[in-house]
């Protein structure tokens, strides 16, 4: 729920690749200063490891190994009802 408020904030778009061209560490400490002081441990991991989850889509993507998205919407099908 955290991330979501965050993420209303910012143009999601420009802050993925600014976040996806920097050192780890500058990543992390980045992700940290944009929250808010009385943040818990648990919101940071999340908001780490989020943004590790979307470097790794866009490596995986970028090396066309992620899931067509016809293959995608076969598998959801169901859901999409």
């Amino acid at each position: 729920m955290f991330l979501y408020a965050l993420f209303d904030k910012l143009n999601i778009c420009s802050f993925v690749y600014y976040m996806y061209m920097q050192s780890t560490k500058k990543k992390v400490i980045d992700i940290i200063e944009k929250l808010p002081n009385d943040v818990e441990y648990n919101d940071i991991f999340e908001a780490i490891y989020l943004q590790q989850k979307i470097e790794l889509g866009i490596t995986q993507s970028e090396e066309k190994k992620g899931i067509p998205h016809e293959e995608v919407r076969k598998r959801f099908e169901k859901w999409l009802k």
